[in-house]
């Protein structure tokens, strides 16, 4: 598993092919159908719910990840100026199927979207992206299927081991209060995770988030044998994968002026990972 319960744990080799073929799908099968228009103003996109993919990981943990993603959002509600600003604009990196995009947008939008903090509405902006764009009919399908359409961006591919923050500024100039990345750097080479912090170092706004999920080892230490036995088939299907040490992350998201601010126990021996971006000096 890359987020599912502990059992799927002690069955790795077939959870993580179940990961990698929901979110590097080369062919998408497009059924026919008539295509239902979205109508907001705010975007004008068409999906088709035959579009939609289901990931089993990304249904199981779904809902532990939203709780812990609001709780997040609100204990930092402050720095991220929600209330003042009425706003919350969050970039997702590595969207796959667009079942978190959908479920945890639409959660902000009931938490914030319709009264605020202070009485006003909050604009939710969250914006989706893959590496490539054969994730995005299931990504607008999902939005669409859960009324977040208004909510859910058009997605963008990004590399995230490349210099992307220009091309995710050019989406939102004014920057991002969260960046969102699930299940990602073990499944991909160290690159990746170097990217996206360094990026994460251009595009969050002054007390910006980056928040991730998955397994991490906790100053050299992998734990429990069921992390290490995953780890042992990632790095065996490619040298450049493999559960990484937190402490190694942190180092490089140092480097960019994010530190590490919270570390949360979540099931199946994942962590969700809360990075804080420093506010920028001033001349």
């Amino acid at each position: 598993n890359i987020s599912g319960n502990t059992n799927a744990r002690q069955a790795a080799a077939p959870a993580a092919a179940e990961k990698r073929s929901s979110k590097n799908t080369n062919v998408i099968s497009r059924q026919p159908g008539e295509e239902t228009p979205n109508k907001t103003e705010k975007k004008r996109l068409t999906w088709n719910a035959r579009d939609k993919i289901i990931n089993p990981s990304a249904e199981r943990n779904k809902e532990v990840i939203t709780k812990a993603f609001l709780e997040v959002v609100s204990r930092f509600e402050s720095g991220l100026k929600i209330a003042s600003e009425r706003s919350v604009r969050v970039l997702e990196i590595a969207s796959g199927t667009g079942q978190h995009a959908a479920i945890i947008s639409k959660s902000l939008e009931e938490r914030y979207g319709t009264h605020g903090t202070e009485g006003g509405h909050v604009s939710i902006e969250w914006y989706p992206t893959e590496l490539t764009d054969n994730m995005f009919p299931s990504i607008m399908a999902w939005a669409g299927l859960s009324n977040a359409s208004s909510l859910v961006q058009q997605p963008i591919t990004i590399d995230a081991s490349s210099d992307w923050a220009e091309r995710a500024l050019s989406m939102c100039k004014e920057g991002y209060h969260i960046v969102y990345s699930c299940n990602c750097i073990h499944i991909a080479p160290w690159g990746v995770a170097k990217g996206i912090l360094k990026g994460c170092g251009s595009v969050l706004r002054d007390n910006g988030l980056l928040i991730m999920y998955g397994p991490y080892a906790i100053d050299g230490k992998l734990e429990p044998e069921s992390n290490r036995r995953f780890d042992r088939y990632l790095r065996a299907q490619n040298d450049k994968w493999g559960v990484r040490d937190l402490r190694d992350v942190e180092k490089v998201a140092n480097a960019f002026s994010i530190d590490l601010v919270e570390r949360i126990a979540m099931p199946a021996n994942n962590f969700v990972v809360v990075f804080k971006k420093r506010p920028r000096k001033t001349t």
